[in-house]
């Protein structure tokens, strides 16, 4: 069995850590993607211009060059389960500079 994606909650929001599984259906399976995020997927949702992106993250996920929680992040309003944005980091932080 898959872990759960990691979840931070906040009064207003449920901020999602994308996994491989959910950027790939992201980009290619909206009713597998609207099941595993379990939240109201709005119609104008993916950006065409995020599809490559989307499969890049599941790939860099998938090969390890990357962890869920330092890719995307999906945010789904809790009072009515909307999906209503994402976004994250470019990559990994640097230990050197921390």
């Amino acid at each position: 069995m898959t872990a759960p994606p990691l979840r931070i909650s906040t009064s207003r929001l449920d901020l999602i850590a994308a996994t491989a599984r959910l950027s790939r259906a992201d980009a290619s399976d909206r009713a597998y993607f609207t099941a595993l995020l379990d939240a109201i997927v709005p119609p104008t949702w993916l950006p065409a211009t995020m599809l490559d992106v989307q499969e890049y993250f599941a790939d860099q996920l998938e090969k390890g060059f990357a962890v869920p929680g330092w890719w995307n992040w999906y945010a789904v309003r809790r009072d009515d389960q909307v999906l209503v944005g994402n976004g994250g980091f470019a990559c990994l932080p640097d230990v050197k500079a921390a």
